[in-house]
C-alpha cells in the first residue's frame, strides 16, 4: 500500500532523561519516535532531550508551542507527574 505524499503536520521530540541530557547514555527512544513518526507522515523537527526537572521540561514545550509544531510526543521520564 503506498503511502499518500501529503504531511499531517511538523512534530518535535521531547526525551525526558537525565543521563541521556547529561550526554552519559545513547538516545535510543529518539530515533525510533522519528522513524515512527515520519511513517505515520509527520516531519519530525528533531528530538530535544531534557533532564526531568520541570523547569527544563516546560522550556522544551513553550519552545515546540512557539516554534508552531503541531505535534509533542515526550518519552521517558519515570511518569506524569505534577
Amino acid at each position: 500500500m503506498e503511502r499518500s505524499a501529503q504531511r499531517l503536520g511538523r512534530a518535535l521530540i521531547v526525551v525526558v532523561d537525565d543521563r541521556i541530557a547529561h550526554g552519559e547514555t545513547e538516545d535510543s527512544p529518539g530515533p525510533l519516535v522519528t522513524e515512527l513518526l515520519e511513517e505515520a507522515g509527520f516531519i519530525v523537527d528533531g528530538t530535544v532531550a531534557v533532564a526531568g526537572d520541570v523547569v527544563d521540561i516546560r522550556n522544551a514545550l513553550n519552545t515546540a508551542v512557539i516554534g508552531g509544531v503541531d505535534l509533542v510526543v515526550t518519552v521517558g521520564g519515570t511518569g506524569v507527574l505534577p
